[in-house]
């Protein structure tokens, strides 16, 4: 049996074939779906031609970046009658999970006390490198477990440095021990350019005007918890300690 087209249904006024012609809607789709692409071709030549859109890092962030190095080496060996020993060199999977521009890595002790503050700075040139080296991450990843995070604060001068408090434990040597972690993100913005999440940290690395500069996170540790009235102005003395690379970093929002 063979199947035939319908016929075409005449048009009741001359009684000839009425021809389908697509809906003007249709044809704007069809017009719009071959556009995109030329567009976008277009969009690309138009970039690349007269430099629309710079994704590369500026010419003078290599300067910035030795500028930041320097600040961060030049944090004290000792803050307050606080002593501090530069601690064994980062480890090669750190080294290349982080690709650090420079780390700082110290233990501070207090002479005639069992107390010590561990500091960790590190910046990198890409802030994406830091994704996922960061306590919530990187802490439950080398077998300790994560116990609590709280936000809060620290003081540097007039400044309130927000900041996360983490604790964490770990059973070692048969026995449990415990850790504590204060950590915020320097960003080279104007504004949000001190931060306890990773959202914003995220933030940055997205941003086109900051490709190529980076960002630095810091770190407190110790065997005590760090947000208690005894612990806070040693936090405060030592976040004046490590003014200076903030302003470096930050400065890179200024050129």
């Amino acid at each position: 049996m063979t199947t035939t087209e319908p016929a075409t249904p005449p048009n009741p006024t001359t009684g000839r074939p009425t021809s389908i012609r697509p809906s003007k809607r249709r044809a704007r789709s069809r017009a719009v779906a071959i556009g995109a692409p030329v567009a976008s071709v277009l969009i690309l030549i138009w970039v690349a031609v007269f430099g629309g859109l710079n994704l590369e890092q500026p010419a003078w962030a290599e300067d910035y970046h030795h500028d930041v190095a320097s600040a961060i080496n030049s944090i004290p060996q000792q803050v307050g009658d606080w002593i501090g020993t530069d601690d064994p060199e980062v480890q090669p999977a750190q080294q290349r999970i982080l690709k650090p521009n420079i780390i700082v890595q110290r233990t501070y002790r207090q002479p005639g006390s069992n107390k010590y503050l561990r500091l960790l700075v590190v910046h990198c040139k890409l802030a994406s490198d830091m994704n996922g080296h960061y306590p919530r991450i990187c802490y439950p990843n080398t077998g300790w477990r994560l116990e609590g995070a709280e936000p809060m604060s620290i003081r540097m001068g007039t400044t309130a440095i927000p900041a996360t408090h983490y604790a964490f434990e770990s059973s070692r040597e048969g026995r449990d021990i415990e850790m504590y972690n204060v950590n915020f993100f320097i960003l080279p913005a104007r504004e949000e350019n001190l931060a306890a999440s990773m959202e914003a940290l995220e933030r940055s690395a997205r941003s086109v005007q900051r490709v190529g500069l980076g960002a630095a996170q810091v770190q407190f540790m110790s065997d005590e918890p760090l947000n208690t009235e005894e612990w806070r102005p040693i936090l405060e003395r030592f976040a004046r300690a490590v003014e200076g690379p903030i302003d470096a970093i930050v400065q890179g929002a200024e050129r």
